[in-house]
């Protein structure tokens, strides 16, 4: 493969048409995965710069510096 999986691809557009084509590119969506989860985790530490309403609805940025 050239390049990325992610850049050699065309664009999806749509929660449907991506999950169908994540589905159709399993290795792909493997190696998203993978990268998606070394940055989470890589800022387990970190403050986030929002908060969740308690219904799960709002969302509020946070400015404060700790």
């Amino acid at each position: 493969m050239h390049g990325t999986a992610i850049t050699a691809r065309k664009s999806v557009r749509g929660k449907a048409n991506a999950t169908a084509w994540l589905k159709e590119n399993p290795a792909t969506a493997k190696e998203i995965e993978k990268k998606v989860r070394e940055l989470l985790l890589s800022n387990q530490d970190s403050t986030p710069d929002f908060t969740v309403d308690d219904n799960g609805e709002g969302v509020k940025e946070t400015n404060e510096d700790f």
